[in-house]
């Protein structure tokens, strides 16, 4: 069987390449292999089993890197990612603050063009960049060309990283096999993992009803997929994107490398679509100020940092005034238990859910019916994995959280396609049904027009002609009553999908991953399918 290599190069070549329907692909695949991770009771069910994923193997280097193992299995096959993480010298448990401690003497924003700006080498566009001085009015307009999208990202770790710093982006390689064994594949992992990551946020990201503005923190790969798969899913309904971090260099390149991706989709949504990005930094004055606007503007945000300190004061969302509008935060790039992007008081809150928040009821005694205007709680807060949030994710250990508050996503992804499932078995059973009458009928059962007859005559009487009626008739009234318990019990299960499609589409919906195995598997195995049709990577024949 022939071997598929795929460098980092050939990964993003494949994902530049992306369409809307390969994405859709993507998350059924991912939503499936998620749904049986979380659903699958006995191993022998589903290879995405919980059981059936072994655990990881984390070994410690001199220079104080960790190399990781982790094993996975899925249902198209199985796989090991082994990546190498190195600490950041500066992650000392007080990395640089979101928040500023004193005013700086400038302001950033972007503005894509109206129109198409005449193309510089290497296939660079431009944009126009305002810098505003705090203590002039002046403002000066240049055009500079966009970052070259084969340029490696930057990293989310640091504002000003040093070139003699090791990077703490994971870097390494994940090893497909067949269901067989026999080997697949072998992929670089670092692209790989953040469009995983990213893609596994856009499951819930998709059943939004409203997702007008979208708020990042961050700038490196993890915030340029969750950007990018936005664009490319809902790139029309996004009017307003806000990219937070702590260095500007670092923001612009982002936007940089956003505004001129390969993909048209993308650079549709920049230079021809009515997006309107904006960048911030806390070296601005007003930075306080429009931390606050953004958070509370944004349908969507997307936390992307190994912050150890909360990127935005709980308050901005926890008061009344936050609470009136819905968001969906998706926090994916703390991952250890010192780690922290939330404020452990977002969470609590999303766990207590509607009817069991004492604001509520103050509001309520004193006549403010304030409560009402609130978005909907759902009463959880969503994970990739509950036994992996319980033990890395560091808002889920800080907030106390126990497994009771916490849902993981592969239980709530298959909530519609559940709903037509019933449906087909339903219509299923009932075609079923009339078979078997049918059948009865053409044999002369003894439930032909006599039947009726008798039947009426019962009614009025309460009376049996015979034995074999009356054993008929015990049938027909057991399968009356069992469809009644099925029409209840399908009334019920629908009231409760309602409700939780309410909450998904139109509530607060907080999810925070730390990533498991199983993603790497199923994704990596759709990137390697994509690439072969693209004739993109190398291949060993009979390997």
């Amino acid at each position: 069987m022939p071997l598929t290599v795929l460098t980092d190069d050939d990964v993003r070549d494949v994902l530049d390449s992306l369409t809307r329907e390969d994405v859709e692909h993507m998350q059924k695949q991912l939503a499936d292999a998620l749904h049986n991770y979380s659903t699958a009771i006995e191993p022998e069910d589903s290879g995405c089993c919980s059981s059936n994923q072994p655990s990881r193997i984390a070994m410690k280097g001199k220079e104080g890197s960790t190399t990781l193992f982790m094993p996975a299995t899925s249902d198209s096959g199985f796989g090991v990612k082994i990546v190498s993480i190195s600490e950041s010298k500066k992650d000392s448990g007080k990395p640089g603050s979101y928040f500023p401690d004193s005013s700086a003497a400038s302001t950033y924003t972007t503005s894509s063009t109206s129109s198409n700006p005449a193309p510089l080498s290497q296939g660079h566009r431009s944009s126009t960049v305002s810098t505003t001085s705090s203590s002039s009015s002046s403002t000066n307009q240049i055009t500079v060309p966009l970052w070259d999208p084969t340029t490696p990202m930057p990293e989310d770790s640091s504002s000003t990283t040093s070139s003699s710093e090791p990077s703490t982006t994971p870097r390494g390689s994940i090893t497909l096999l067949t269901p067989s064994g026999q080997p697949r594949a072998i992929v670089n992992a670092t692209t790989l993992t953040a469009f995983r990551t990213a893609l596994a946020s856009s499951l819930l990201f998709r059943q939004r009803a409203s997702v007008h503005t979208v708020t990042v923190f961050g700038a490196g790969h993890q915030a340029f997929w969750h950007v990018y798969l936005s664009l490319l899913l809902r790139g029309p309904e996004i009017h307003h994107l806000h990219l937070i971090n702590r260095s500007f260099e670092r923001a612009q390149k982002l936007y940089m490398n956003l505004a001129s991706c390969v993909n048209p989709a993308i650079t549709d949504a920049f230079l021809g679509g009515k997006l309107r990005p904006s960048l911030l930094t806390p070296e601005y004055g007003e930075f306080t100020r429009l931390l606050k606007d953004h958070v509370r503007a944004a349908d969507v945000i997307y936390c992307c940092t190994p912050s150890t300190t909360p990127l935005f004061p709980a308050t901005h969302i926890t008061n009344h005034g936050g609470r009136q509008k819905a968001r969906y935060i998706a926090a994916i790039g703390s991952y250890k238990p010192h780690m922290i992007e939330l404020a452990p008081e977002i969470l609590r809150q999303a766990v207590r859910g509607p009817g069991n928040d004492k604001e509520h009821h103050e509001q309520k005694h004193h006549g403010m019916h304030l409560h009402q205007r609130h978005a909907t709680e759902g009463g959880a807060v969503v994970v990739d994995s509950i036994e992996g949030a319980m033990r890395e994710a560091g808002e889920v250990i800080k907030a106390g959280l126990g497994g009771q508050g916490l849902v993981e996503v592969g239980e709530l992804v298959m909530l519609k396609r559940s709903h037509w499932a019933e449906k087909a078995a339903r219509e299923e059973r009932e075609r079923a049904k009339r078979e078997k009458e049918g059948k009865e009928k053409h044999h002369g059962g003894g439930h032909g027009l006599g039947h009726l007859f008798h039947h009426h005559h019962r009614s009025k009487s309460g009376s049996t002609v015979s034995s074999g009626n009356s054993e008929h008739d015990s049938k027909e009234e057991k399968e009356r009553k069992q469809d009644k318990r099925d029409r209840e019990k399908r009334r019920e299960q629908e009231q409760h999908d309602g409700g939780l499609r309410e909450w998904l589409e139109r509530g607060n919906v907080v999810y925070k991953s730390v990533g498991i195995g199983l993603m790497d598997i199923v994704v990596g195995m759709e990137v390697v399918r994509l690439a072969e049709e693209r004739g993109l990577g190398t291949h060993v024949p009979d390997f």
